[in-house]
């Protein structure tokens, strides 16, 4: 109920709202024994708005939930097919933030981490492109070619 309550953030107090539950979401992910439930349970399409959102805290915490929840095997085609590719794709071509980056990357490593339909998933959405782009970037930081390399 807080997570719906907090989309979409018109005030600052809905922003503030929306925050706190992605940033509450994010810290639940890091328990291997929510991870499945977190999904099950509706936190998925939260997630993905947050990665598509204006805040680069929101992005990031978003994207570190879902490579979180992308740890585990049976989550993995649930994010892939969940709209969450395309989404991951625009925050690591466009965010302000190299932590951004780094979170949206991870994800997509940890989705590529699983084999068949979610590297079809993953071809087919066009994540390979950006992330090539990503490695032949001079600018880019090592942490991201790094986190690009497991993909």
């Amino acid at each position: 109920a807080m997570i719906l309550f907090s989309f979409p953030p018109t005030t600052d107090d809905a922003a503030s709202a929306q925050f706190h539950a992605i940033a509450g979401l994010h810290g639940l992910s890091k328990i291997h024994e929510y991870r499945t439930a977190l999904l099950r349970e509706g936190s998925l399409e939260p997630l993905i708005l947050g990665v598509r959102g204006n805040s680069s805290e929101i992005q990031h915490e978003a994207a570190a939930a879902l490579s979180n929840l992308a740890l585990e095997e049976p989550n993995r085609i649930l994010i892939a097919k969940s709209g969450a590719l395309p989404a991951l794709v625009t925050l690591l071509k466009e965010a302000s933030t190299s932590i951004c980056k780094v979170h949206a990357v991870t994800a997509l490593a940890n989705l590529a981490e699983s084999s068949g339909e979610v590297h079809t998933l993953l071809i087919n959405e066009r994540c390979i492109q950006p992330l090539c782009e990503l490695v032949q970037n001079q600018e880019t930081h090592t942490n991201i070619k790094q986190s690009v390399s497991r993909c």
